[in-house]
């Protein structure tokens, strides 16, 4: 078969094959990329003692009047990683401790905005569970929240709304201050002091040098 038959043959396929693909970029891919999007997302940090049962001791905790043997804290953020405004959104926490007595002490908000964030509404909260209802979360709003339980207990984050997407992301590892970074500090400090310290004193004697070897001249 002549070469320029081929050509031709070869153009009549790939052609219209390269205007299918983008056609359907066109009209399947970018329109996902550049869509607006209803999702939250949330981080959980693991549960960490208050206060526990090694070091109390014999001591008795009493949250609202009634005696719990131990107090955690559970970390939990959810944001409006979306790209839409979310009304009325309702989201639980559902806890997973095998304590049969298990309870919610204590819950405490700290939002982004600080101030006109919106009303939280506790509605359908259980002995398990929170539920809260967000009247509006802007895009990029987001609350933090603690959880003081009776016990150590894994959190689950729920959530459903007319096309909205609920997507998990690990916990940002929280800096932690001890005393040996203290020390280290002070040590390093202290180091970088002798050292200036010897520069000075070098750089004076080089000097006392210089000027005793002009006199000679």
């Amino acid at each position: 078969m002549p070469e320029n038959k081929r050509s031709w043959i070869r153009d009549l396929l790939v052609v219209p094959l390269i205007v299918g693909v983008v056609i359907a970029v066109f009209a399947y891919v970018l329109p996902k990329f550049f869509a607006e999007s209803r999702q939250i997302s949330y981080s959980v940090e693991e549960p960490v003692a208050y206060l526990d049962k090694s070091s109390i001791g014999t001591a008795v905790i009493k949250v609202n009047d009634a005696a719990v043997p131990e107090v955690f804290a559970a970390r939990v953020r959810v944001w409006n990683s979306g790209s839409l405004p979310l009304k009325a959104l309702p989201i639980r926490f559902e806890f997973s401790a095998a304590d049969k007595d298990f309870r919610v002490l204590s819950v405490s908000h700290n939002t982004k905005p600080i101030k006109e964030f919106g009303a939280i509404t506790e509605e359908g909260s259980d002995q398990g569970s929170k539920r809260f209802i967000y009247a509006l979360v802007n895009p990029e709003d987001e609350d933090n929240i603690v959880f003081l339980t009776s016990a150590k207990s894994d959190v689950e984050v729920f959530s459903k709304a007319e096309g909205l997407s609920v997507k998990a992301v690990e916990a940002e590892k929280r800096s932690e201050f001890r005393w040996y970074h203290a020390v280290i500090g002070a040590m390093l400090a202290s180091l970088l002091s002798t050292f200036v310290e010897a520069l000075i004193k070098g750089w004076r004697e080089r000097r006392k040098q210089m000027k005793a070897e002009r006199r000679e001249i």
